[in-house]
C-alpha cells in the first residue's frame, strides 16, 4: 500500500513539474474577448482583434479594420471601452507612438527605382510621397516641398476614383521624357503635353501597387526613411525630419 501511495505521489509531482508555468492563466486577449461591449464594438466597426496586452490600468487592444491597424483600450473592470488618444502625464501621445511602431514600413522594400525622383540640395533626407495629381492637398504639399531643401523625394502616383482626369494625367506624366517637368505641369493644372503610352500605363500599375502595399487611406501619404508614415501635409513632422523650419513655401 505504501508503495502504491509513493508511486502516485511521484506521478503527481511529475505532472506538476512539467506543467507550463502559464497554463490555465487567462491572457489579456482572453479577458477582453469575454467583454460583451468589446464584442459589440468589433462587430460595429467590422474589426478583428489581433493583439492585446496589459498596460497597467487598461488593456490595449490592436485591431485591424479594412487592412488598417487601430487601437482601443478596455478598462480592467470591463465597464468601459476607451477609443482615442492616450496621453501620459508628460504630454506624450502613447497611442500615436504605438500606431507609428505598428505601421512602420521597411523602406528598403519600396521599389524606389520605379518612382519619379526629385533631388533638392544634397539629397540627404530620403522620403516617399504617394500622391494624386489632382488632389488639392497633394498640390499644397508638393508646393510646400519646393521651399524645402536637402532631400530626395520619390514620388508615386495614385489616381483616386473621384478625380476622373487624374488617371490619364498620371499616365501622361509617366510617358513624358521629363517626368518631373510633366509632374510640375500636372500639379499646376497646366495643359498636359504628349499622349498616353503603354509603358506609362505599365508604370502607373506599379505605382498603384506601392500605394496598396502601404495601405493607403488617403493622399498625400509620406514615408520617411526610418519607415515612419506621415499622413497628409503634417508640416511639424516633415520639418522635424528634414531638419529645418526656416522655409515653409506654399500656403496652408
Amino acid at each position: 500500500m505504501k508503495n502504491i501511495i509513493a508511486a502516485l505521489f511521484i506521478a503527481l509531482f511529475s505532472l506538476i513539474a512539467v506543467r507550463p508555468s502559464g497554463a490555465g492563466q487567462e491572457t489579456a486577449m482572453d479577458i477582453v474577448q469575454k467583454n460583451p461591449a468589446f464584442g459589440k464594438f468589433m462587430s460595429a466597426v467590422q474589426g478583428k482583434a489581433t493583439e492585446a496586452r496589459d498596460i497597467g490600468n487598461l488593456y490595449e487592444v490592436i485591431y485591424e479594420q479594412k487592412g488598417k491597424k487601430n487601437i482601443v483600450y478596455v478598462t480592467k473592470d470591463s465597464r468601459f471601452l476607451v477609443f482615442g488618444a492616450l496621453i501620459d502625464r508628460t504630454g506624450k501621445n502613447i497611442t500615436k507612438e504605438r500606431i507609428d511602431d505598428l505601421t512602420r514600413i521597411n523602406f528598403s522594400d519600396i521599389p524606389l527605382q520605379d518612382s519619379i525622383t526629385i533631388k533638392k540640395g544634397t539629397g540627404e533626407h530620403k522620403l516617399v510621397m504617394v500622391t494624386d495629381v489632382d488632389c488639392p492637398y497633394c498640390r499644397k504639399a508638393y508646393e510646400w516641398l519646393q521651399g524645402q531643401d536637402n532631400y530626395t523625394l520619390h514620388v508615386f502616383l495614385f489616381p483616386l476614383d473621384f478625380h476622373p482626369q487624374s488617371y490619364e494625367k498620371s499616365v501622361k506624366v509617366l510617358c513624358a521624357k521629363d517626368p518631373v517637368a510633366a509632374l510640375n505641369r500636372a500639379k499646376s493644372d497646366e495643359p498636359m503635353k504628349g499622349e498616353k503610352c503603354n509603358a506609362g500605363e505599365d508604370k502607373l500599375k506599379k505605382h498603384i501597387l506601392v500605394g496598396q502595399m502601404l495601405n493607403l487611406s488617403g493622399t498625400p501619404l509620406f514615408v520617411l526613411e526610418n519607415g515612419r508614415k506621415v499622413e497628409g501635409l503634417n508640416k511639424p513632422e516633415l520639418e522635424k525630419y528634414l531638419g529645418r523650419k526656416g522655409l515653409t513655401g506654399g500656403k496652408e
